[in-house]
């Protein structure tokens, strides 16, 4: 394979580029520094894709806001023996997270968060379950 066919450098990273099954163009993360690594990877997809298999690409977060998941969470915890006080702590998180988009979600912006409801005095219990909360909608 000529070096350079579906496979280029980001930082440190080889990143590999092919076509799927439908012509899309696709480009996936080699997740390595090595070029053998990286062709033998674009080998690979390449290969799924001649026999008419679509390679598994990915997973992507999806272009929803904080609040909108918030409002697919609160169903489905309807039935948790703390839906009342997860329920009120959704709705300050909401408040506070309520336009940002899921994928802007990082470990900054909670430690800012974080540190901010603990200046204002708030019990670091009370953030802990905050952060919980949080953490279970994620998940």
């Amino acid at each position: 394979m000529a070096r350079g066919k579906g496979i280029y450098k980001r930082g440190s990273v080889y990143w590999i580029r092919y076509a799927g099954t439908d012509g899309k163009i696709r480009r996936e993360s080699s997740g390595s520094s090595n070029f053998k690594v990286a062709e033998a990877k674009l080998t690979e997809k390449r290969k799924l894709v001649d026999d008419g298999k679509e390679p598994e690409s990915p997973k992507r977060i999806a272009k929803i806001t904080f609040k909108e998941l918030a409002e697919q969470y609160l169903p489905l915890m309807a039935e948790q023996k703390a839906f009342g006080s997860k329920k009120g702590f959704v709705k300050i998180l909401v408040d506070e997270f309520g336009n940002i988009p899921i994928r802007r979600f990082g470990t900054r912006l909670i430690e800012e968060y974080r540190t901010r409801r603990l200046t204002e005095e708030k019990k670091p219990a009370t953030v802990n379950r905050h952060l919980a909360t949080l953490k279970h909608m994620f998940a």
